[in-house]
């Protein structure tokens, strides 16, 4: 006989106060999954913590940052992840982008879409 349910795990990067990752963070934790936040700055998810939310910090272009959430992950999973959210740096991504984007005939930056 199987147990009645297993907790689901959530791994989302990028979610320092205030942010996209901040609101999935919450979202998911309110509906009962296992919430691993992550941000460079851990001062910046600390009120996630206080929810009852797991916290790491990570760097996503650091290789030993990303190591190490990955075997923290593992080891407080058993090494199962349901479902993983790269959100970590997508505003400094854009912004980058619009400081290279093309000039249209009229002068005006090329817009970004972006849809979930």
């Amino acid at each position: 006989m199987m147990s009645a349910s297993v907790q689901k795990t959530v791994l989302i990067t990028g979610c320092s106060l205030g942010g996209i990752g901040d609101a999935l963070a919450q979202s998911f934790h309110q509906r009962g999954l296992r919430v691993f936040a992550t941000a460079r700055d851990l001062s910046k998810i600390q009120h996630l913590k206080k929810m009852g939310m797991n916290v790491l910090p990570l760097d996503i272009v650091d290789k030993l940052s990303v190591k190490s959430a990955v075997e923290s992950v593992k080891e407080a999973t058993a090494g199962t992840l349901d479902i993983l959210v790269n959100n970590a740096g997508i505003g400094e991504i854009l912004q980058k982008k619009k400081k290279k984007s093309k000039k249209t005939a009229d002068g005006d930056n090329q817009a970004i879409q972006v849809r979930f």
